[in-house]
């Protein structure tokens, strides 16, 4: 390894890999209370690149983590024309296949906890690791 760079599993990489795969939102919670709206979209982490599914809706954006933070936090970087560029602060927790987001994309401000509240726009969103099922078409190596 060369001298000073950051492994990716480091606390002070900018990826946790961890966070790699594909999860499921499982609940929403917003201003204060429980709503369905994102429920059923998908996550897909990979390194520094981070897709959200939300029915026929693809979002691609970058992903920057920092895990010497409590809560860990992450900047999502989205793309675009310099004025549609736009960073959105959050914080997650992750504990065994369970991830746990919350952000907002309209205060500029990073939440410090998960709690959502009426007259604020946090967005809390619980995740839980997609299955892969496995093949049940067998290979055909000739043999």
């Amino acid at each position: 390894m060369i001298a000073g760079a950051l492994r990716a599993d480091s606390p002070t990489s900018h990826t946790d890999v961890r966070l790699n795969g594909d999860w499921i939102v499982e609940s929403t919670e917003t201003h204060g209370g429980k709503t369905n709206d994102f429920n059923g979209s998908r996550f897909r982490i990979d390194g520094n690149s981070f897709e959200w599914t939300i029915g026929r809706r693809v979002l691609n954006r970058t992903l920057i983590v920092d895990r010497t933070k409590h809560p860990n936090c992450f900047d999502q970087l989205i793309a675009g024309p310099a004025e549609q560029k736009m960073t959105i602060l959050g914080i997650y927790q992750f504990k065994n296949e369970t991830l746990r987001v919350c952000f907002t994309n309209s205060s500029g401000e990073r939440p410090r906890n998960f709690e959502t509240a009426p007259d604020h726009p946090e967005l809390t969103l619980v995740l839980k690791r997609a299955v892969v099922a496995a093949s049940l078409t067998p290979t055909q190596d000739g043999g």
